[in-house]
Protein backbone atom coordinates (compact mmCIF):
# COMPACT_ATOMS: atom_id res chain seq x y z
CA UNK A 1 0.00 0.00 0.00
CA UNK A 2 1.47 3.05 -0.79
CA UNK A 3 0.94 6.15 1.65
CA UNK A 4 0.07 9.33 0.59
CA UNK A 5 2.20 12.61 0.91
CA UNK A 6 1.07 15.42 3.05
CA UNK A 7 0.24 18.96 0.77
CA UNK A 8 1.69 21.72 2.02
CA UNK A 9 -1.97 22.69 3.33
CA UNK A 10 -2.29 19.44 5.79
CA UNK A 11 1.39 20.00 6.67
CA UNK A 12 0.60 23.29 8.40
CA UNK A 13 -2.54 22.07 9.52
CA UNK A 14 -1.07 18.97 11.00
CA UNK A 15 1.93 21.43 12.65
CA UNK A 16 -1.41 24.07 13.82
CA UNK A 17 -3.13 21.20 15.67
CA UNK A 18 -0.10 19.73 16.95
CA UNK A 19 1.39 22.73 18.70
CA UNK A 20 -2.34 23.49 20.47
CA UNK A 21 -2.79 19.83 21.48
CA UNK A 22 1.54 19.86 22.86
CA UNK A 23 0.55 23.49 24.36
CA UNK A 24 -2.71 23.23 26.22
CA UNK A 25 -3.39 19.46 26.59
CA UNK A 26 0.33 17.56 27.07
CA UNK A 27 -0.46 15.91 23.57
CA UNK A 28 0.77 15.04 20.21
CA UNK A 29 -1.02 14.42 17.29
CA UNK A 30 -0.23 11.00 16.25
CA UNK A 31 -2.24 10.43 12.99
CA UNK A 32 -3.81 12.60 10.61
CA UNK A 33 -5.37 11.01 7.60
CA UNK A 34 -8.76 11.66 5.13
CA UNK A 35 -11.80 9.56 5.72
CA UNK A 36 -12.90 6.97 3.09
CA UNK A 37 -15.18 9.39 1.81
CA UNK A 38 -12.73 12.64 1.96
CA UNK A 39 -15.46 14.57 3.49
CA UNK A 40 -13.52 14.62 7.00
CA UNK A 41 -9.92 14.31 8.38
CA UNK A 42 -9.20 11.72 11.31
CA UNK A 43 -7.07 13.02 14.10
CA UNK A 44 -5.81 10.38 16.32
CA UNK A 45 -4.47 12.00 19.80
CA UNK A 46 -1.47 10.72 22.31
CA UNK A 47 -0.50 11.71 25.89
CA UNK A 48 3.64 13.21 25.32
CA UNK A 49 4.94 11.97 28.86
CA UNK A 50 2.73 8.35 29.54
CA UNK A 51 5.58 6.10 30.89
CA UNK A 52 6.13 2.49 29.19
CA UNK A 53 4.80 0.93 32.41
CA UNK A 54 1.73 3.70 32.54
CA UNK A 55 -1.54 2.57 31.84
CA UNK A 56 -2.08 6.03 30.57
CA UNK A 57 0.55 4.54 27.49
CA UNK A 58 -2.23 3.70 25.55
CA UNK A 59 -4.84 6.88 25.93
CA UNK A 60 -5.55 8.36 23.07
CA UNK A 61 -8.51 10.05 21.30
CA UNK A 62 -9.80 10.14 17.86
CA UNK A 63 -11.35 13.34 16.28
CA UNK A 64 -12.96 14.34 13.56
CA UNK A 65 -12.83 17.59 11.15
CA UNK A 66 -14.58 18.50 8.23
CA UNK A 67 -11.84 19.03 5.05
CA UNK A 68 -13.26 22.77 4.48
CA UNK A 69 -12.77 23.73 8.17
CA UNK A 70 -8.86 22.28 8.48
CA UNK A 71 -8.53 24.06 4.80
CA UNK A 72 -9.42 27.46 6.07
CA UNK A 73 -7.26 26.57 9.15
CA UNK A 74 -4.16 25.96 7.58
CA UNK A 75 -4.91 29.03 4.71
CA UNK A 76 -5.45 31.33 7.48
CA UNK A 77 -2.48 29.79 9.82
CA UNK A 78 -4.71 29.74 12.48
CA UNK A 79 -7.14 27.17 14.25
CA UNK A 80 -10.72 27.83 13.81
CA UNK A 81 -12.95 28.50 16.76
CA UNK A 82 -14.84 25.23 16.35
CA UNK A 83 -11.93 23.26 15.85
CA UNK A 84 -10.46 24.71 19.38
CA UNK A 85 -13.95 24.33 20.86
CA UNK A 86 -13.82 20.43 19.83
CA UNK A 87 -9.89 19.99 20.77
CA UNK A 88 -10.79 21.81 24.33
CA UNK A 89 -13.90 19.34 24.70
CA UNK A 90 -12.49 16.07 23.70
CA UNK A 91 -8.91 16.27 24.70
CA UNK A 92 -9.75 17.76 28.61
CA UNK A 93 -11.35 14.52 29.75
CA UNK A 94 -8.16 12.58 28.72
CA UNK A 95 -6.52 14.76 31.81
CA UNK A 96 -3.32 14.94 29.27
CA UNK A 97 -2.91 18.65 30.36
CA UNK A 98 0.45 19.12 32.15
Amino acid sequence: MKVAEMTPEETQAFKLLDDYARDRHGCFLAEMFLNEAKTAYTLCFRPVSAKRDSPDRFAHRYLNFEVSEVKVAAQKRMLTASITEGLEKELRPLGLAP
